[in-house]
């Protein structure tokens, strides 16, 4: 009786332990306090400069709006974050999310589409006219 599982026989507690397994597998943490998923769409996410306007679809449930932006890193040297060659295209399904050229921005990547999730309150003069 004390091995048992209730509610399970040996079989469905077999298969439990197996899905549980394997959604460990799947899930790896880079570091420890963020966890990715690597088979369900998830990528990180990337800090940009918006490059152009980022305008804001008429509600959350429309077409989001497309962007374009820079790829930011940060110089391990000064600690400041620089602007790379490397751009991005990402969707905006925030209604009340814009931005203007030269905004810092984070963006995630899920389901295969980067998408923005956060934009800073106004542009950097350094970081316009990329």
């Amino acid at each position: 009786m004390a091995d048992e599982i209730i509610g399970f026989n040996r079989e469905g507690a077999e298969q439990y332990k197996k899905i549980a397994r394997e959604v460990a597998r799947q899930m790896q943490n880079e570091t420890p306090h963020r966890a990715r998923w690597q088979q369900n769409g998830g990528g990180g996410s990337v800090r940009v400069v918006i490059i152009g306007s980022l305008t804001a679809p008429a509600t959350s449930d429309a077409t989001p709006t497309s962007g374009n932006a820079a790829v930011l890193k940060r110089n391990k040297s000064n600690g400041k974050l620089e602007v790379t060659t490397k751009r991005i295209a990402f969707k905006n399904a925030d209604a009340s999310l814009t931005a203007t050229d030269g905004t810092y921005a984070k963006i995630e990547l899920i389901d295969g589409i980067w998408d923005c999730y956060w934009v800073a309150c106004s542009a950097t003069t350094a970081w316009m006219g990329l």
